[in-house]
């Protein structure tokens, strides 16, 4: 995690990933050759 980057609550982060941003609350961040965010999307 880089220096300003922040972490929202509920938060799921991969494993290697570098956060050089802030990321949302409830998101979740998949490492591939790029990372990207994808929102976590709850049942009733």
């Amino acid at each position: 995690m880089l220096k300003g980057a922040t972490i929202g609550d509920n938060c799921v982060i991969a494993a290697g990933s570098i956060i050089s941003s802030s990321i949302p609350s409830d998101s979740i961040v998949k490492r591939n050759t790029n990372f990207y965010v994808e929102k976590i999307q709850y049942k009733n």
